[in-house]
């Protein structure tokens, strides 16, 4: 009895396994992009089926910020959807260890800033089964922005709990304003960030998450994902 108890048990265990794991994203579940205002950016986000059956995933745009000036458009098998869409879509259907897409087109149209868009997406059998994915995209004065604003700071610890530290590499941090959003484009704190060597935001009074920090300087925009645990 304890053996059919057992072996009940098990096979429960992993069928609830199965069903918590029925899709994967891949390379993983956020891209970020640097371009410049001038060029077109297409970034993919490609989902795995884990399962043995057949699935469909469903997806809808949570968050989706960028200037008014630019062109933004988000394809998933088999239909394209022009940013703002606040609708929802659905995959084709998506065979065992087969995958199916997301891509996001963006065109800054020549006009620098930034863009972030959250989709959030699930399993249309089990909608509980779900995932939110980001997509970042920065367009600076000069290709090099963004990505020479990371390469001269680090962003330290991740995941955070008290407090995100900003640390110049070398000389000082280049003066500009730290903004931290949640997934849903809600702007929870805002920081001036002055010409020092290490500055330091306080977030013990932000719930544990995911968070993206957005960080403005005068030679471009960077924005990274963050974690915050206790």
């Amino acid at each position: 009895m304890k053996k059919v108890c057992l072996l009940l048990c098990l096979y429960t265990s992993l069928i609830t396994m199965a069903v918590a794991q029925s899709f994967i994203a891949t390379p993983n579940d956020s891209v970020t992009t640097n371009i410049l205002p001038s060029r077109v950016a297409q970034d993919y986000m490609h989902f795995v089926n884990t399962t043995n059956q057949t699935i469909s995933l469903g997806w809808q745009v949570t968050t989706q910020t960028f200037p008014s000036q630019w062109f933004a458009q988000l394809c998933g098998d088999p239909v394209c959807r022009n940013l703002p869409f606040a609708g929802a879509s659905y995959s084709s259907n998506i065979g065992p260890g087969d995958t199916t897409f997301l891509k996001l087109l963006t065109d800054p149209s020549g006009t620098p800033g930034s863009l972030l868009v959250v989709v959030h997406v699930w399993d249309s059998i089990d909608p509980s089964n779900s995932m939110d994915v980001t997509y970042i995209v920065n367009a600076g004065t000069t290709a090099a922005s963004p990505a020479s604003l990371k390469s001269k700071m680090s962003i330290s610890p991740i995941p955070a709990s008290d407090a995100i530290h900003l640390q110049a590499l070398s000389g000082q941090l280049e003066k500009g304003i730290a903004r931290l959003y949640d997934l849903k484009g809600a702007l929870l704190l805002t920081q001036a960030i002055g010409n020092v060597s290490a500055s330091s935001i306080d977030v013990r009074d932000i719930e544990p998450g995911i968070y993206l920090l957005r960080y403005a300087a005068k030679s471009g925009t960077l924005t990274e994902k963050v974690v915050i645990t206790r």
